[in-house]
């Protein structure tokens, strides 16, 4: 019979763990903790070996990662399944680091949250793969990244002819491979299974961020590798801190589902560097034909979709007294990287909030063109902007 869980722990109470109702050699569902360097006798949830660990692991087990004695936690390149969750420091104490050694999978984890930093090592597998039907879910504070010399993608997914494509949530405060080297590896693969219409990968941007560029096709059917970005919080738009790119996948969809103002987009607390940084403006995927002053659904597009209609396009931006008088800022409304030939000059950003706009240019947009709005100082800024905001309708 398993033992009475454990309630009355005072180690386990200071490092975030919660109560475990298994047994050495008897498996258990519940939470299972890897401390690398705890002591032999210590509860019996708790294992210095992720071995050991993966060995008492029944489906749906829960694996809280805990690198206060050695840190970064290490995992041996093996195959680990029933392990469906994993955690890190709930109580707050900083994020926990753990590394996936080459070879390392994981093939029935779907979700991961609790202040946890992931760095993969993987050269042919993947750690993390995700698959028809299945989700796979970055809650609060989740942060995975290749090292250098790794190979395989962080998280593979394997889109085929399911009823629904794989999927990836990406939520509050969680990124995935913004630490990740340039050029290989990369942190997000999508390898179709077959050459058929359905190869579509959904990730869904819920306030998390995903460097466009570190997605990428992968397999024999590559070519036919679809990617829909769903961006499904405003607050997603506010944390972006990259340069919005096309991802390296043939066929890639936008929807703006935040139900913010059409085209609307922000940035808090920017700090632009000597050139230029990139402010993206919520892309959609379809294209409309509504006139101009009408309104779209939700997921219905821009409204300045229709090929020569006019439209307007509008910028705030709050300067910072503490920069040279004078220092002043252009901003340029780009269109899938290229110019558009929109641009705002002379922008005063020494003081106050400025706002700027521009009327009756004439757009167009189709399917999977996004906009980014690239602001360049008149001089490398010393001081932080902040609300820079805007439209484009």
């Amino acid at each position: 019979m398993p033992a009475s869980p454990i309630t009355d722990v005072p180690d386990l109470k200071q490092r975030g763990a919660q109560p475990y109702g298994g047994t050495p050699g008897q498996g258990g569902a519940g939470l299972l903790i890897f401390r690398p360097g705890a002591p032999a006798g210590g509860p019996p949830n708790v294992f210095s070996d992720f071995d050991v660990l993966a060995g008492e692991a029944l489906p749906g087990s829960v694996v809280q990662i805990d690198a206060s004695l050695v840190n970064p936690a290490v995992v041996p390149g093996n195959v680990y399944p029933y392990i469906a969750t994993m955690i890190g420091s709930p109580d707050g104490t900083g994020p926990a680091n753990v590394v996936f050694s080459d070879g390392a999978s994981f093939p029935d984890l779907r979700s991961l949250d609790g202040n946890l930093k992931i760095l993969t090592e993987g050269l042919v597998v993947s750690p993390i793969t995700v698959d028809d039907n299945q989700a796979l879910t970055l809650g609060f504070g989740v942060q995975v990244d290749a090292v250098p010399g790794a190979t395989a993608p962080s998280i593979l997914a394997t889109p085929g002819n399911g009823m629904f494509g794989p999927s990836i949530v990406v939520g509050l405060n969680s990124y995935i491979g913004v630490d990740t080297p340039p050029g290989a590896p990369f942190a997000i693969g999508v390898a179709p299974k077959s050459n058929l219409a359905t190869n579509v990968l959904d990730v869904f941007l819920d306030g998390g961020v995903l460097p466009t560029d570190k997605v990428t096709a992968y397999g024999l059917d590559a070519a036919f590798a679809q990617l829909a970005l769903l961006f499904v919080s405003q607050q997603t738009f506010e944390a972006w801190p990259l340069d919005f790119t096309q991802p390296s996948v043939p066929t890639v969809q936008y929807e703006n589902l935040t139900g913010v103002g059409t085209g609307q987009f922000v940035a808090i607390e920017t700090l632009i560097d000597a050139v230029v940084e990139d402010q993206v403006i919520p892309p959609f995927f379809a294209a409309t034909t509504l006139p101009l002053a009408e309104e779209s659904s939700r997921a219905g597009g821009l409204i300045m979709g229709a090929p020569g209609f006019a439209s307007h396009f509008d910028i705030n931006i709050t300067g910072n007294p503490a920069l040279p008088a004078g220092t002043t800022a252009n901003v340029q409304l780009l269109l899938n990287g290229g110019p558009t030939g929109v641009v705002l000059a002379g922008i005063p950003i020494d003081g106050g909030t400025v706002a700027a706009s521009l009327d009756g240019f004439v757009s167009r947009h189709s399917a999977g063109d996004f906009y980014t709005a690239v602001i360049t100082p008149s001089a490398a800024l010393t001081a932080k902007l902040s609300n820079i905001s805007g439209g484009l309708r």
